[in-house]
């Protein structure tokens, strides 16, 4: 026989859930609501297409939730993760539908699709949701990530009142205690091991997404290869827009570096120190007046290096919780949204990096000879540092070339001696780390520096658009006491890039400015990015209000023959008198086995077998469709008496006959 729900079981499923989501009046109603059938006189006899109706609206009204949620929240994922706070209010209606039924079970077609299309082929089968509604209430408690002993203390004592009637009948309560305390504690285990093991393999898939995705592996960009930059140039994804730039073109830097080694620059001895706030969202870096510009860029989990003009003194709009600002002049920002939109103002003629150190001089031992001959061949030596920048820019424009095609034909990521002395081509990575070195070898303190060349308009968003295929490496060197840029990649290689685009290019800058206007006006607001407004209800309301009316306006049945059953009925069950002759007989049914497939596998003869299952037929009928008027108790009654008759009379036939038995027991 089915096992019985625990008295008020989802009603205490439904506070626990309300008290862990701050949502305990919701949850009080609600749990009013759905054990109102308790006292209530009303019955419906609803039919498979009424609970498939209902299912669908609740199916509805998820998806408008995680739509309304998606749109009209800052932080779009977890946005999505309050959405399963809300399940016991979504799909309430269904469990209350069935409460409301004449038979308390829920038909399966409303929940799969597929047994709606086998419907003609597949006899109808239901189940009752008590118990999966409850497990909803939990996972959406859950889901308010509420940490403390209180939650777990509470989850275990619903677990208790719901898993006692589910133990193995006959097993001692000790016995079972033991063991759940076991299984729980077990549990708990468990889930700090998946935490630790979540944390990790999310690590590792956006440390791998950054580095084949996104290009930069390091989002604070505290070294940098070379190719780094050369794979994230094969890409024209927009990265972030400009607007209000007086001067092109203008290169906005994201990250300084001082050591070279193994074909890997380092960013040494670089460490960074808070920004304080201003207000709500100024970030004061130092003193300075200049002009302001406007940048919005994305982040990656809510941090990033930001790519900043020389001289930038001060940030303003800037929504982000930490900002912090290194010697090297780099900024980094996390505890952010995924897209921010800032002003920024800069003051070039104030120096903000730090001045030369002993590492801005420090050349390589392995390269030290090549580079001497390079900068001998280009004529560096014995001039001041203005003239060996000169120099040098002039050399790398007439004597190399620029290319991307790097591929593993050519050596792929080759070594920094191969591109000087040997074939002579590369992109900006090659020259502005050869330049850096080769002026550190002429006595001239330099650094490697990185960022984006901002100089594409869009017409279409009336702003500057930077690409994947923007990004830069140039050289910053210590020139007449201040640090001045010198990029040594030769002219054109930003116009041959763009000459490559695609034809389909202008398609997709659409559909990404399309992303970034909806984006932009998801974060532009004042709402907080949790919680959930109650207002997506009126979206669903008059949807809800029609399919109420369409399967309650029906088949509305009377309270006493909605309850009528065996156990809620006075005297004994019609076919008692069936079942105690079977059992005198040596046909003893399991305490678990349900009457009609226990009736209908029994050893009988083809006329009694057949007469068992009309029986057990009727039976079914009369237990569980109460709606129906036949057959009537007396009629089953006489049924199955006829039945224990006949029975008894071919058990008795077998014991004087044994050739004749049909696998009847004898007596």
């Amino acid at each position: 026989m089915p096992v019985k729900t625990p008295p008020f079981l989802v009603a205490l499923g439904l506070v626990f859930w309300g008290w862990a989501a701050g949502l305990l009046l919701p949850a009080l109603a609600l749990a009013l609501v759905i054990e109102s059938p308790r006292i209530a006189k009303a019955r419906w006899s609803f039919d498979g297409k009424d609970f498939e109706r209902v299912a669908d609206l609740c199916s509805i009204a998820f998806l408008v939730l995680m739509a309304w949620q998606w749109f009209g929240s800052r932080n779009g994922p977890a946005g999505l993760v309050v959405v399963l706070t809300w399940l016991p209010i979504v799909f309430i209606a269904i469990l209350l539908m069935q409460r409301f039924d004449a038979r308390n079970a829920t038909p399966l077609s409303a929940l799969f699709w597929s047994l709606r299309r086998r419907r003609a082929n597949t006899p109808p089968r239901s189940l009752p949701l008590d118990y999966p509604f409850f497990c909803l209430c939990l996972v959406s408690a859950a889901c308010a990530n509420q940490r403390s002993m209180w939650f777990f203390g509470g989850l275990v004592l619903l677990a208790v009142y719901a898993l006692y009637p589910l133990r193995a009948e006959g097993r001692r309560f000790g016995t079972w205690g033991v063991a759940l305390g076991l299984a729980l504690g077990l549990a708990y285990l468990l889930q700090i091991g998946i935490l630790q093991a979540q944390e990790q393999v999310e690590s590792f898939v956006m440390e791998y997404l950054r580095d084949r995705v996104f290009g930069r592996s390091d989002p604070f960009r505290a070294h940098t290869a070379i190719g780094d930059v050369g794979r994230v140039k094969l890409s024209d994804r927009i990265l972030f827009r400009v607007a209000g730039a007086k001067t092109l073109p203008l290169k906005l830097r994201d990250g300084t570096f001082n050591v070279y080694a193994h074909d890997s620059w380092f960013a040494q001895g670089s460490n960074f120190r808070p920004v304080p706030p201003e207000g709500a969202s100024s970030w004061v870096i130092g003193e300075g007046v200049g002009p302001s510009m406007q940048i919005s860029t994305w982040l990656m989990r809510g941090r990033a290096m930001l790519p900043l003009p020389p001289g930038t003194f001060r940030l303003d709009g800037l929504n982000v919780g930490r900002v912090e600002a290194n010697s090297f002049g780099s900024v980094r920002v996390s505890e952010g949204p995924d897209l921010v939109l800032f002003s920024v103002r800069s003051d070039l003629a104030r120096e903000r990096d730090a001045g030369p150190e002993p590492a801005d001089l420090q050349v390589p031992k392995r390269i030290e000879a090549a580079l001497m001959q390079v900068l001998t061949e280009a004529g560096g030596q014995g001039l001041p540092p203005a003239g060996v920048a000169r120099t040098l820019q002039r050399f790398f424009q007439e004597r190399f070339a620029y290319t991307l095609k790097l591929d593993a034909r050519e050596g792929g990521r080759r070594t920094l001696e191969r591109f000087l002395l040997d074939d002579r081509r590369g992109h900006c990575e090659y020259f502005a780390s050869a330049a850096t070195l080769l002026l550190r070898a002429a006595g001239v303190p330099a650094r490697y520096a990185t960022g984006y060349v901002v100089e594409e308009w869009s017409p279409l968003e009336r702003q500057f658009v930077v690409r994947a295929r923007h990004a830069h490496a140039w050289t910053l060197a210590w020139i007449d006491g201040r640090w001045r840029e010198v990029d040594a990649t030769p002219v054109g290689w930003f116009a041959a890039e763009a000459e490559a685009e695609p034809a389909w290019r202008p398609a997709a800058d659409f559909f990404s400015w399309l992303g970034f206007a909806f984006q932009r006006w998801r974060v532009s607001g004042d709402e907080s990015d949790e919680g959930m407004s109650p207002y997506w209800l009126l979206a669903i309301i008059p949807l809800a209000a029609w399919v109420a009316w369409r399967v309650t306006r029906r088949n509305r049945v009377k309270l006493q023959a909605a309850t009528a059953s065996p156990d809620a009925a006075a005297g004994p069950s019609p076919i008692e008198p069936l079942l105690e002759r079977l059992e005198a007989l040596g046909f003893r049914r399991p305490a678990a086995a349900p009457v009609r497939p226990w009736l209908q596998s029994l050893p009988l003869s083809p006329a009694l077998q057949s007469a068992a299952t009309a029986v057990a037929h009727n039976y079914a009928r009369w237990r569980f469709d109460p709606a129906t008027t036949e057959p009537s108790a007396d009629s089953l009654r006489t049924q199955a008496t006829d039945l224990a008759q006949r029975i008894e009379a071919e058990a008795a036939d077998a014991s004087r006959d044994p050739s004749s038995r049909h696998g009847a027991p004898a007596v």
